[in-house]
């Protein structure tokens, strides 16, 4: 199977058992690495069904950065992935896919790279491509930045359990407590 893709997790797909529910059990060759994107951010907004409260998205900041988990994936699972995130079926998420890997070989120059996911049931309606030193990250987000409407405390403590991994249990903490900060906030620019 040909891993032809790093699909960046920041919310409950850091820890395998978030991710296992798109893609099944994740080879233990598969272990995601660590990476740091900057120009980015992470908040909690909006509202997750699946949670009953506010999940993670990140947003373009030019001061900001999210430390996240780069999983190897292939097509199909990348696609899996951004299906069950968005909510759609598989054919719209794999539509989103193709449009991103279009622009990407079109402008190798224009990160991030784009694609709306059509009729998404979630937040996650935008498939993001993020030129990365090691390569691209992909990932889904929402396309407006909302705040955040209801603490999900089950869904902190899965974001919680793999940021620590990655960051230790103080970091962890940190980038948890600036995320909801910056979260009971309205973006800069969106209007009142």
């Amino acid at each position: 199977m040909a891993q032809d893709f790093r699909y960046l997790a920041y919310g409950s797909n850091l820890v395998a058992g978030g991710l296992c529910r798109y893609v099944g059990a994740i080879a233990d060759h598969a272990v995601g690495e660590r990476v740091t994107i900057p120009g980015w951010h992470l908040r909690f907004q909006g509202h997750s069904i699946r949670w009953d409260g506010s999940a993670a998205t990140i947003a373009p900041d030019p001061d900001g950065q999210v430390t996240g988990r780069a999983w190897p994936l292939d097509r199909d699972s990348l696609i899996a992935v951004v299906a069950g995130e968005a909510g759609v079926a598989p054919d719209r998420a794999g539509f989103a896919v193709d449009l991103v890997l279009e622009a990407v070989a079109a402008d190798a120059r224009a990160s991030p790279w784009t694609a709306p996911v059509t009729r998404p049931i979630s937040q996650y309606d935008t498939v993001v491509a993020i030129d990365h030193p090691d390569g691209l990250l992909w990932t889904v987000t929402a396309s407006v930045p909302d705040v955040l409407r209801r603490r999900c405390e089950p869904y902190l403590a899965q974001v919680h359990l793999g940021l620590t991994d990655l960051l230790g249990r103080d970091g962890a903490d940190d980038e948890i407590e600036a995320a909801l900060d910056r979260s009971s906030l309205l973006p800069p620019g969106r209007p009142i």
